[in-house]
């Protein structure tokens, strides 16, 4: 994915139901639609974020597919914010224009290696470790970028 193939869509603020919220998108007929939804960077909030990602899967009609390997990139990627990254929240914005839907997963920590049991680069026999693989094998395309200030993961999913 080049730097020319993302348009961030300005976006609505948002929060998990419950919460109070900003999203007013015109519904799934819309050509663009949008949301922005940050939390605390704990476990919880892995299965926070994704609930919040399949509601609004749902909302702009996605196919199963796209909706399953949205929230299946989203929960990896989560994830990967609660154990590697030490910043105290995590943000979700999600889009969905003509070319598909774009899921955009920022933290403000710095990357930490976690050591765990089961882990080990290239050992099929590993509990965990496969995160970005699943990204690179669900999504169409996705990039990283890692800054002083936190790293971005966007990941684009044609529909």
């Amino acid at each position: 994915m080049t730097a020319e193939a993302f348009h961030p869509l300005p976006f609505v603020a948002s929060s998990l139901p419950g919460g109070t919220t900003g999203l007013d998108n015109p519904g799934p007929a819309a050509e663009h639609v949008h949301a922005l939804c940050a939390v605390a960077a704990v476990p919880e909030s892995v299965t926070a974020l994704r609930t919040f990602a399949r509601a609004l899967a749902r909302r702009w009609l996605l196919p199963e597919d796209v909706e399953d390997a949205l929230c299946l990139v989203v929960t990896e990627l989560v994830t990967n914010v609660v154990l590697h990254s030490m910043s105290p929240q995590v943000t979700m914005y999600l889009a969905k224009g003509r070319a598909g839907v774009t899921a955009e997963v920022r933290d403000s920590g710095r990357w930490e290696t976690r050591i765990a049991r089961g882990t080990a680069g290239a050992d099929v026999s590993a509990l965990c470790g496969r995160g970005l693989q699943l990204v690179g094998a669900y999504a169409t395309a996705w990039t990283r970028v890692s800054t002083a200030a936190g790293t971005r993961v966007i990941a684009h999913f044609a529909v």
